[in-house]
């Protein structure tokens, strides 16, 4: 946490957290009902609270860890195909879709304000991937993130009582890649 030293300047203190407690559960799956059909899905529950915590006189109690949200979901559908024929050096396609979301929580380090509070939120994705060499050695990707540029805080902090600021995320994004396993 940073406090304010007095000079103009502040001071970052590191805290030991007393007593805190973490439990949950992650289901994890992957079925392919059809021939270059794979769906992954996960979803996780997490109750990480802290139980003896205490800033600046305020007893933070039952609070909720940063960065934790209670519940996760991700659902990745993909379809693969051979291509015929000769196309270039690849013989694979493979179109990706994937859907997440995450419930509330804080994205501050510094300080639990509601203003640092990020609501649940869900983003999509989809990425289409040319494969070829022996077990797909080679690979170039076009992929567009946060499709429908979902505005979503990231990260926060509060510097003493004089300004509290929040972090986007960067919206959507467009991309290519290429990569090569050897």
């Amino acid at each position: 946490r940073a406090t304010p030293n007095g000079a103009g300047g502040f001071v970052v203190l590191t805290e030991n957290i007393a007593k805190a407690r973490t439990r949950g559960v992650e289901f994890e799956t992957i079925i392919r009902p059809a021939q270059g059909l794979q769906i992954r899905g996960s979803a996780g529950y997490l109750d990480a609270k802290y139980l003896n915590y205490t800033v600046n006189g305020v007893d933070l109690r039952s609070t909720p860890f940063l960065f934790a949200p209670k519940w996760t979901l991700n659902l990745t559908p993909s379809y693969e195909m051979k291509l015929n024929g000769n196309f270039i050096a690849f013989d694979t396609v493979r179109v990706q879709g994937k859907v997440d979301y995450g419930s509330a929580r804080s994205v501050s380090v510094t300080a639990f304000t509601p203003l640092l509070n990020q609501p649940g939120y869900g983003t999509f994705d989809a990425q289409v991937s040319l494969l070829g060499g022996d077990t797909s050695r080679y690979e170039l990707n076009a992929f567009v993130q946060n499709i429908t540029n979902k505005n979503y805080k990231i990260f926060g902090a509060a510097v003493g009582n004089i300004v509290t600021y929040a972090v986007d995320n960067p919206g959507r994004l467009f991309g290519v890649s290429a990569s090569l396993n050897f």
